[in-house]
């Protein structure tokens, strides 16, 4: 098993509304927990079918014949016995909703007052499932109702995690009103490609969130592509956690529902095809925003928004020349703000972005400043984010970061990337040899290889060079006591 977790990307404020969908979603769940359909549900829609065919039996053959002969030549044209079958089931859903109209009978003919009064009495005994889609059958309504209901509580809790992890960061970036927009947009699109994919025409309700939360995840990949997305494993006795990029995590999401939708309806009854149309949903209206400009300014308005305190007037003056695209005047105000104001964090992460875009040395000391002083607000996640953005943009520039800043980044990917934070370290040694914290960042990869990767003789050997470097030092110290749990570990082992 291996579910993600979480995310390197954070928000500024309170998601309100997706706070609201996910507490809607619980909500229903309980209340369909304590009133859950009747069960006399399945007995009145077999009795339902029953009187559809006798309405089709005493009534639909002659209605077709005389007032909808285009139907019953559609059914005599098609070739092949899967086109006439769609074609003759087409036909008989059309006369019974013409019958439902009271077109096919008058009003007052007994068997349409049964009708309805079957269809009103299994709409209420199916209970909150009633307001699931049915391609073709149900309405209109039902096309964003479906996204609130769940099949049990397996069903929502993994809705809501991924709902969570996607729907806060793309309602803190785009706004409520336009997330709102989306998530319905989303829902009713996947809930089309469902309906398409079935021929309009599914005995099962769609239900669920997962098809608008498909296309959160869709727009997610668009504007955070690079993000890095924790994901938890359970493999027989085994468990623990490792990143991996946005990039390559949702794509491969996205191929498993679609290869999932190939056995849809036959050997499973996960809604797999709308999960596929809500993600390329997602994904296509976030690629348009992008091109359009609409995204960038979008996430502009929400970080001005989050600001709930008088902001520096330097500040505001270097955001206001970036929406303007000048950037000289706006690096220009930057920098004479963090002179005056050298822990302003925010002023930190604008300049670092700004010299991504002028060159490798000036992209690695902008971002020095932003890691330490994130390390300093112990902010680890955007100080992962601006290592991995450097690295995106210069792969190399790893080594002309600052000694501190380098070592504040391996601290915070020791957690679930050993070898990543010991390659670090590694950095760190190779490019400061003589800087006065490579014996702690010595120790660190010691601490690494021997409680993490396994390899205690490695780490025996780097502690030596700690040794060497100063023995009296209190490193040296540190370094021969974890020698001697080595040891001692290596003389107990059988």
């Amino acid at each position: 098993m291996i579910i993600p977790i979480g995310h390197d990307r954070g928000v500024m404020r309170l998601p309100y509304l997706t706070v609201l969908i996910m507490l809607i979603c619980l909500g229903l769940q309980i209340y369909a927990t304590i009133k859950p359909p009747e069960d006399r549900a399945a007995a009145l829609r077999r009795e339902l079918v029953a009187l559809q065919r006798q309405v089709w039996r005493e009534h639909g053959r002659d209605y077709v014949t005389l007032q909808r002969p285009q139907l019953l030549r559609a059914v005599q044209s098609a070739r092949g016995r899967f086109s006439k079958m769609a074609a003759h089931l087409r036909m008989q859903r059309e006369v019974m909703r013409d019958f439902e109209k009271g077109l096919v009978v008058p009003e007052d003919h007994a068997l349409l007052k049964r009708y309805r009064k079957l269809r009103h009495a299994r709409h209420r005994a199916q209970g909150l499932y009633a307001y699931g889609y049915r391609p073709g059958r149900s309405p209109s309504y039902t096309l964003v109702t479906y996204a609130f209901v769940h099949g049990g509580w397996l069903h929502l809790i993994g809705n809501l995690l991924f709902l969570w992890m996607c729907g806060c960061n793309m309602e803190d970036r785009w706004g409520s009103a336009l997330w709102l927009l989306f998530y319905l947009g989303g829902a009713a699109a996947s809930a089309l490609v469902f309906g398409w994919w079935h021929a309009f025409h599914s005995r099962a309700p769609l239900i669920g969130a997962s098809g608008a939360i498909a296309a959160a995840m869709g727009a997610f990949l668009v504007v955070h592509y690079n993000a890095r997305i924790r994901m938890f494993y359970w493999i027989y006795t085994t468990t623990g956690t490792f990143t991996m990029a946005a990039y390559w995590a949702l794509p491969l999401w996205f191929v498993q529902q679609l290869f999932g939708s190939l056995l849809e309806g036959k050997l499973t009854v996960v809604a797999y095809s709308a999960h596929v149309g809500g993600f390329v949903f997602g994904a296509a209206v976030a690629l348009v925003l992008k091109l359009a400009g609409v995204d960038k300014l979008r996430a502009r308005a929400a970080d001005r928004s989050a600001t709930v305190y008088e902001e520096h007037p330097l500040f505001l003056s270097a955001l206001g020349h970036i929406d303007a695209k000048r950037p000289d005047l706006a690096r220009a105000d930057l920098e004479r703000l963090l002179g005056e104001h050298s822990d302003h964090i925010a002023a930190a992460l604008e300049l670092f972005q700004l010299e991504l875009r002028s060159g490798e040395e000036a992209a690695a000391e902008a971002a020095s400043r932003a890691i330490l002083l994130c390390a300093r607000a112990r902010d680890e996640i955007t100080l992962r984010r601006v290592h991995a953005d450097l690295a995106q943009r210069f792969p190399d520039a790893a080594a002309r970061l600052k000694p501190t800043a380098l070592i504040a980044v391996a601290q915070s990917l020791a957690a679930d990337d050993a070898r990543g934070a010991l390659d670090l370290y590694e950095l760190l040694i190779k490019t400061h040899p003589q800087h006065m914290v490579v014996p702690k960042a010595l120790l660190a990869a010691a601490a690494l290889l021997r409680d993490r990767l396994g390899e205690p003789q490695t780490a025996r050997s780097v502690l030596e060079a700690v040794i060497q470097r100063d023995e009296r030092s209190l490193f040296a110290d540190e370094a021969r006591r974890q020698i001697a749990q080595i040891d001692e570990g290596a003389a107990g082992a059988p």
